[in-house]
């Protein structure tokens, strides 16, 4: 049995570049997140994030947890192109509570 090791993603999600990116993201997202804990606390306050938030390349949308979690309400937009993202991408925005317009395309095409 081949294992992709990408949280429920399909082995053959490697089969292609975008998959690969994705099965190898999710090994380290973890540590990622983690560790810029700190530094999006400085970043990332009730009082400065406002308006419109377009973030670009979401990936599995932690940043959007992490905006729930701290107080953060903004009218969110999420452009991530990698397909293989997205079914996690909307796990977490579901879970974050927030309303998100989630926009599957390049930076470039959304």
């Amino acid at each position: 049995k081949r294992g992709g090791g990408g949280g429920g993603m399909s082995p053959l999600s490697l089969a292609t570049p975008e998959g690969f990116f994705a099965v190898v993201y999710f090994q380290i997202h973890g540590k990622l997140s983690t560790g810029l804990s700190e530094t999006k606390k400085k970043l990332f306050r009730p009082d400065s994030v406002r308006g419109r938030v377009v973030e670009i390349g979401s990936g599995f949308g932690d940043n959007f947890l992490f905006f729930a979690e701290n107080g953060i309400n903004a009218s969110f937009t999420a452009v991530e192109p990698n397909s293989h993202m997205m079914p996690r991408l909307r796990e977490r925005v579901d879970e974050s509570g927030l309303s998100v317009s989630l926009i599957a395309a390049t930076a470039e095409g959304a």
